[in-house]
């Protein structure tokens, strides 16, 4: 017939055709009794688990925030925690560690404290001539020790090993003298041994010691550290 629209429901196999918490003969939905305070835990569940993703990803970030080297302008260096502060150091027992490149800094495997570069022969014994020698090609010179301060550090790095310094007596009837003939304090530096000629001063964790520069010790070369 024209102008009648047609109706017709549609109904799917298995499909219940009362709808959902609707008992029969009832015209408002029934649902159960745990069905809102189950809805309400499972908001709460999800409430929590939001949370705790929120949380793990700003841990995550401060950690990686961690790892990130920072940028400064002080020179890099490797430090030690002993009483000398900001010296590149290692125990007396093991090899110098290297000084990085940077203002100040020292060559690789010398020790830097105080603007100056230590260099400690390790295993390695000549006289005292060949030591000097050798700072000399390190373009450095035997250690010269003015201030107490510096003669600590030098005593904890030495060991129980002696090393050759920068004093000796350069002439029969001359007292000890440093290498650059700046003054001898003999309050600074007391010498144990023999004193004449032909003897030179080697220095150890606890003392100075003279004995003939033909001896053969380990060394310590010093100079100072890059600007």
């Amino acid at each position: 017939m024209a102008g009648e629209v047609l109706y017709a429901d549609l109904k799917l196999p298995g499909a219940s055709s009362q709808p959902p918490c609707l008992a029969s003969g009832q015209t408002q939905p029934q649902c159960p009794q745990w069905h809102r305070p189950a809805l309400r835990v499972s908001g709460v569940l999800n409430l929590l688990l939001l949370l705790a993703v929120i949380a793990l990803s700003v841990f995550g970030f401060l950690c990686n925030q961690e790892k990130v080297p920072t940028k400064s302008n002080k020179p890099l260096e490797t430090t030690s925690s002993t009483k000398y502060g900001n010296s590149c150091t290692s125990p007396a027992t093991a090899a110098p560690c290297p000084c990085l490149p940077g203002n100040g800094s020292c060559p690789m495997n010398w020790l830097r404290h105080k603007g100056k570069c230590y260099y400690f022969s390790r295993d390695t014994e000549r006289s005292w001539s060949r030591s000097r020698e050798d700072c000399a090609e390190r373009d450095s010179q035997l250690l010269l020790i003015q201030e107490q301060e510096e003669k600590d550090f030098i005593h904890h790095q030495a060991g129980a090993r002696y090393h050759w310094i920068g004093l000796h007596i350069p002439a029969p009837g001359r007292n000890w003298t440093w290498l650059d003939d700046s003054p001898f304090n003999q309050t600074l530096v007391s010498v144990s041994g023999s004193m004449g000629q032909d003897q030179c001063v080697a220095v150890d964790k606890s003392r100075f010691y003279s004995d003939s520069c033909s001896s053969l010790y380990e060394w310590i070369c010093q100079k100072e550290a890059k600007k």
